[in-house]
């Protein structure tokens, strides 16, 4: 037996016309209202027609001697609202509040663990709090976990924009999980990127997070992330701050512990390593992908930085 289901959207307007009708107690239609949001919507009932024939032929193969009834509603009791309206549990309203006090303190107890990276408190929350484990809101529960791993990358990417992340990288991060989402095929694999999502903030955080650092250092810094093939000379990058180049110098060396120039180098050297263990890139193109274009200049950096040339590294690899 399959139901039940409707063939028309069961609006408030409806559900509060319907329990007028029968004098049901105002106390119980929130119930009422969350008990009927959840029967499937089937508006076009040979679809359901067909669905029933498909599975009657998958489970009695070639036998056509099996039917398809439609149950006359008038063999059920009805509800009877003067002996059954007072018997229906109420859900205390104290008791609703306090359910959702409990659980928006908790999310905030994730925020706050995301917001510094700290990952081994975020990942206890998780697996204490699920946040599949709330209640159902669809008949689809593929649907139902995309939607609540919705919610949680809305929080993580707030709470990393709190721990002083630029925009720049949330973003990039954002893009890579919405991608994920939509790709979930069961509620574990829903599970698992909800906790590999929860990692990976914490990880942005830790790893770009501006907390210590004064403006103009947090803005060169992501200058020089988004682009290495830029210019990021010192002239270059205090012209576009609008600063003085020695204040920039001083206050950057002060805050990083090393001059600008080294911290650039060491970017692209990073980079470097990056695509001479990912790809079969040619070490002239590496270079030029890195922003040196000069591949003698640029093997003299690699080498002073990793202690062996780009060539070497690549035949470790190897």
């Amino acid at each position: 037996m399959a139901g039940p289901y409707t063939d028309f959207i069961l609006t408030d307007e409806v559900l509060l016309k319907l329990a007028d009708q029968y004098n049901l107690s105002p106390q119980i239609f929130a119930q009422l209202k969350k008990y009927y949001t959840r029967i499937p919507f089937i508006k076009d009932k040979e679809y359901l027609l067909s669905l029933f024939m498909t599975f009657g032929e998958s489970l009695w193969d070639g036998v056509d001697n099996y039917s398809i009834e439609k149950v006359n509603p008038n063999t059920f009791d009805y509800y009877d609202p003067a002996t059954n309206n007072e018997k229906v549990k109420k859900e205390s309203p104290i008791l609703v509040m306090n359910t959702l006090e409990a659980r928006y303190k908790k999310e905030n107890d994730l925020f706050q663990a995301v917001s510094k990276g700290l990952m081994h408190k975020a990942e206890l929350y998780m697996l204490n709090n699920r946040i599949s484990t709330m209640e159902t809101r669809l008949n689809d529960p593929i649907r139902d976990i995309k939607n609540y791993t919705i919610i949680l990358k809305t929080v993580l990417r707030l709470a990393a924009e709190q721990g002083k992340v630029h925009p720049i990288y949330i973003d990039a991060l954002s893009s890579q999980c919405a991608k994920q989402i939509e790709a979930i095929t069961s509620i574990q694999s829903g599970l698992q990127l909800q906790m590999d999502m929860v990692k990976e903030y914490c990880l942005l955080v830790k790893k770009h997070s501006s907390n210590n650092y004064s403006l103009p250092v947090q803005r060169v810094i992501t200058y020089i992330d988004t682009d290495l093939t830029a210019d990021l000379s010192l002239k270059a990058l205090s012209d576009s701050l609008n600063i003085n180049p020695s204040y920039l110098s001083t206050l950057f060396k002060k805050e990083m512990g090393m001059t600008l120039t080294n911290y650039v180098n060491k970017k692209r050297i990073e980079h470097a390593v990056y695509l001479l263990s990912s790809t079969d890139m040619q070490i002239q193109n590496i270079a030029q992908y890195c922003g040196i274009p000069d591949v003698n200049y640029f093997t003299k950096i690699f080498k002073k930085v990793m202690n062996k040339t780009p060539s070497e590294f690549k035949e470790e690899i190897r």
